[in-house]
């Protein structure tokens, strides 16, 4: 109890995060022949909501353009 649970995941997620930049800076600069693949859960998720954000976008476009049209031709 008390164990501040998600103030540790975020710090955990942060910790990732700057290690795959950190990780991606080096292999560009000094080892452009490496491919360095990394995966965490905070990784994937930050991965996940940007893509689902995307496709929101481009499904509320969809919507508003088919309202248009409607809205056109009545």
């Amino acid at each position: 109890m008390g164990d501040r649970w998600s103030s540790q995941e975020f710090e955990i997620a942060q910790w990732q995060i700057d290690l795959n930049f950190k990780l991606m800076k080096l292999v560009e600069d000094k080892y452009p022949d490496f491919k360095v693949h990394s995966f965490g859960r905070a990784y994937a998720y930050r991965w996940f909501y940007a893509q689902l954000l995307y496709d929101l976008l481009w499904a509320g476009l969809s919507v508003f353009l088919v309202w248009l049209t409607i809205a056109y031709h009545t």
